[in-house]
Order: structure tokens, then sequence, then C-alpha cells
């Protein structure tokens, strides 16, 4: 008999144990013939029994709060600023990153970022994605030789300044 092993994704925060969970999104799944859907584990949650109620905010006015912080956070960390000078001369973007206040109550901070910055941190983002490919599909037989390449490329790339 084989048993699911649970775990969180990195950086996700919920009050509640990955296995707790899973097990109770499989039990959710058994009960709607294999579908699982977000209103079917709200409706299973909403019983003050289930593992997952404690999930959830449900005073509907705290929880809209939360939701209107939720879509506040994507709007700052989806605009891109370009700044163009009123001259004639063609304009040169200007980087510029908007960063929610640390307590999520304050004012956002923008600061211009230069190219050479932009570009470490493209690069950065780009080892972390390899990173992820070769986690999630690495060990498959058909990307084995890509995988190898990759993980040899890694290890020669230069560590970051601390």
């Amino acid at each position: 008999m084989t048993k699911s092993v649970y775990q969180w994704r990195p950086r996700t925060k919920f009050d509640i144990d990955a296995q707790v969970a899973g097990e109770e999104l499989d039990r959710i799944k058994g009960h709607n013939s294999g579908d699982l859907t977000p209103d079917m584990v709200i409706k299973a949650a909403e019983d003050t029994k289930s593992p997952l109620h404690g999930v959830f905010e449900w005073d509907d006015s705290k929880a809209a709060h939360q939701h209107r912080l939720t879509v506040a956070g994507q709007l700052i960390r989806s605009i891109v600023v370009t700044i163009t000078p009123a001259s004639d001369a063609a304009p040169k973007p200007i980087n510029v990153t908007i960063t929610p206040a640390a307590s999520g109550g304050g004012t956002a901070a923008a600061r211009v970022v230069s190219e050479a910055e932009l570009h470490a941190q493209r690069v950065e983002r780009g080892w972390a994605d390899l990173d992820k490919w070769i986690r999630t599909y690495g060990a498959l037989p058909e990307f084995a030789q890509v995988a190898g390449v990759v993980q040899v490329l890694s290890a020669q790339r230069p560590s970051k300044a601390a």
C-alpha cells in the first residue's frame, strides 16, 4: 500500500501542516468524483470541524479587505514606469522598481535600477528558473542530457557577491 506524502512548495505560508491539508484535499476530491475546485474546498472548509476551516477568513468584511490588499499588491508589482525627457531627444527608459512597504500598511517605495543591476537580476532569475526546471524535469530520461549540461554550467557559474 502506498502513502502520499504532502509538502508545501517553497515560500508557501499556511498555518496548517501540509500533510493534514493534502489529506483533506484528497478527501474532498474523493467525495466529488475526483474533481477538486476552489469552490469545493471552501464549501468543505465551512464546517468548523474541517482541518481547513482555520485557513480561511470567515468574517466577510475582513476577507474583502484581505482580497483588496492582494489586488493592490498585484497592482504595485505589475506596473512598469518609463520616464522620458521633455526634449526631442530619443527617450531612454529608466528602470524603476516599486516595492510595497514591509508592514503592508505603509507607502510603497520606488527606486531607479541601473541597466547592470537589472541585467544581474535577470541572470539570477534565469539561474533560479533553470534550477527549478532541473528539480521538475531533470530526472526524466528524455531530459537527462540537457539536465547534465545545465548542472555542469550551474556548478561553474560565479557565486553572488556577499
